[in-house]
């Protein structure tokens, strides 16, 4: 097709709202829902009734999964004309073109798929009105059809089979349902851009599912990539929120969407953004989690979603799932232990979706497994891993992290101990450690994910432990105290009482420092059987501890954007920065780390190290 054919046909046209809908389809599901459809899926459906010229779209089609029986039918559909793609697969290339039908009547789709075994597939089918009933049918060759239901949700496109027939010698035989494929339930779905989802289950009701697949296309052939790359980031005007849409501004090919629910902190924030970089590409957006996101998707036409909101303690997935129905990215910062460890449930709609899930894109679990893997990537075993967390007393704190960490104080909180799985309370087992730079602080047992992902990781560890503390020791053995209310079960939790015990906190502001670090200790077998304990330290002063959480995930949005992060798919994040990785992005930050081991001292990551201090 030429190029100036597709523009022509997919040039904006003046909208009618007053005039009766233009095509077949719209004529099915009526005007009311014909106009909630997305502009793209109104012309692209148009054609319907002969409108339009014909379109090509490319793509690929992220999953294609059948069952045993789902593949025998396929085969078998290949003596009607291949109406299901008999073979298997993953990120498999698909061109589609939809044409006026030979029938005179309709819309024909035909798929071409390009299966990396070298196989190559066609699949037809013809969607008409029936003329006797105005019900919409789709005919697959051979006679055989569908009676299909179709309507709109969410600006989606839907249609879900009802009955299947074949025709014939002026006869129509409807077969049985135990007799057919199953349900089949196709979703057309705008992802913005010029972008489109495609999806497609066949359940049957005695087999389950048979067939599912899932594509994203993009209109004809697509000149160089010159938009910006749309990222809305939930909680945009908090503590990490605003630090990650200021790190992510200065990209010219991103485009950042300060989304919260008050429009003044929105504006100030945009603002700021704007005189700290003037060609910034930055916008706002007011919504109310979760009510509010699939229209703010649909309305901004976002790529990717940041969640920096937290609590992430009790909370489900629902975020995630949305994003994931409307093929948006998705990363957050969660330091949820079952948050983040159950996010892999999603893998597979992820997968069908073509999308990338994130969980803990944050110092925990996603900064101290890339240490980790540093710190024991040449010993021959791995005995222990201890990590801890303080801050400095002058450092922020908002409500959400409050509540975050007194939603664990008392509570039982498993961990491996000596190779066993045994419970620790939360601020409790007091530890004290020197950290060269801020010397003694006070740590306690924290929840996070790495006590269990850790231990997934590295089976042959015995001992994982996480502690963080408090600068001063008055608030850290305070909320010691407190821990034994909830232990004992005086009370159920402190979480209730979080903005209360974060206001009585503040008081103390004007004491300690800004200064706050990090330590990972690795102890382990070298390759020549002699011990090695490899410790991490990090130290972040001026105040610049807060930027740590939020490296991470602008570190991976930016990959997402720039299609370095081919995978699909919902995961922990574990491994998925390196520290040199991290080292350059903190490089203009006051935060300096160092190795203190002298087996470890001198491997290549520790120019990225040294460059980080030298800078700090």
């Amino acid at each position: 097709m030429a190029t100036n054919q597709l523009t022509s046909a997919w040039s904006p046209a003046l909208i009618d709202r007053e005039a009766p809908p233009p095509g077949d389809i719209a004529a099915v599901i009526g005007g009311a829902a014909w106009w909630r459809l997305t502009d793209d899926i109104r012309r692209r459906f148009a054609c319907a009734a002969g409108h339009t010229q014909s379109q090509t779209f490319k793509g690929v089609t992220t999953v294609v999964h059948s069952s045993k029986a789902g593949r025998i039918l396929a085969h078998l559909c290949r003596l009607i004309g291949t109406p299901l793609a008999p073979f298997t697969g993953s990120d498999v290339p698909v061109t589609v073109r939809v044409n006026p039908s030979p029938l005179g009547h309709g819309v024909q789709w035909v798929r071409e798929y390009a299966f990396a075994t070298g196989q190559k597939v066609i699949v037809r089918s013809t969607k008409i009105v029936d003329p006797a009933g105005g019900r919409l049918l789709e005919l697959v060759g051979g006679g055989f059809g569908m009676l299909l239901d179709v309507f709109e949700k969410d600006r989606a496109l839907h249609f879900v089979s009802t009955r299947y027939f074949w025709q014939g010698l002026g006869v129509r035989v409807y077969l049985p349902a135990h007799l057919s494929p199953g349900i089949a339930h196709v979703t057309h779905t705008n992802i913005g851009d010029g972008r489109f989802r495609f999806m497609i289950a066949i359940t049957h009701p005695l087999l389950g599912l048979m067939f599912l697949s899932g594509r994203r296309f993009h209109r004809g052939r697509r000149g160089p990539m010159t938009a910006r790359f749309k990222i809305l980031i939930l909680g945009g005007t908090g503590t990490f929120g605003g630090r990650i849409c200021q790190r992510l501004s200065r990209a010219a090919n991103l485009q950042v969407i300060v989304a919260g629910r008050t429009q003044s902190k929105i504006d100030a924030c945009v603002a700021h953004l704007r005189q700290i970089n003037p060609a910034a590409g930055v916008d706002g957006y007011v919504l109310t989690l979760p009510d509010t996101l699939a229209q703010a998707l649909l309305e901004t036409g976002a790529q990717l979603v940041i969640d920096a909101c937290g609590p992430f303690q009790g909370q489900n997935t629902e975020i995630a799932e949305t994003c994931i129905h409307h093929g948006v990215h998705y990363i957050d910062i969660a330091d949820d232990r079952d948050f983040v460890r159950d996010i892999d449930r999603l893998d597979q709609a992820a997968k069908l979706n073509g999308v990338l899930v994130i969980s803990g894109a944050s110092t925990v679990p996603c900064l101290s497994s890339a240490v980790v893997a540093d710190l024991a990537e040449d010993l021959a075993d791995i005995h222990a891993i201890a990590i801890g967390i303080v801050p400095g007393n002058r450092q922020p704190r908002g409500r959400a992290v409050v509540e975050a960490i007194l939603s664990y104080v008392g509570q039982p909180i498993p961990r491996r101990q000596n190779g066993e799985w045994r419970h620790v309370h939360g601020w409790q087992d007091l530890r004290r450690r020197t950290l060269r730079g801020l010397g003694v602080r006070w740590f306690a047992a924290c929840d996070v994910p790495d006590t269990v992902l850790l231990a997934n990781l590295y089976p042959s560890a015995r001992t994982i432990t996480f502690h963080a503390g408090l600068e001063l020791s008055l608030l850290h053995f305070g909320l010691w105290a407190l821990s034994w209310l909830v232990r004992w079960r005086v009370i159920s939790s402190l979480r209730p009482y979080a903005e209360t015990l974060r206001k009585i906190s503040t008081w103390l502001d004007g004491f300690g420092s800004d200064s706050g670090g990090m330590f990972v200790e690795v102890t382990g077998t070298e390759c020549d059987g002699t011990p090695s304990k490899r410790l991490w330290t990090l130290i972040a002063e001026a105040g610049d501890g807060p930027w740590i959480p939020t490296i991470p995930a602008v570190l991976l949005a930016r990959k997402i954007a720039d299609r370095a992060l081919a995978e699909t798919g919902a995961m922990p994040c574990l491994n998925m920065i390196t520290l040199e990785d991290f080292a350059a992005e903190v490089s203009d930050l006051s935060i300096k780390m160092e190795v203190t081991d002298g087996h470890h001292r001198g491997r290549s990551s520790n120019a990225a190290y040294s460059a980080a201090s030298s800078a700090a």
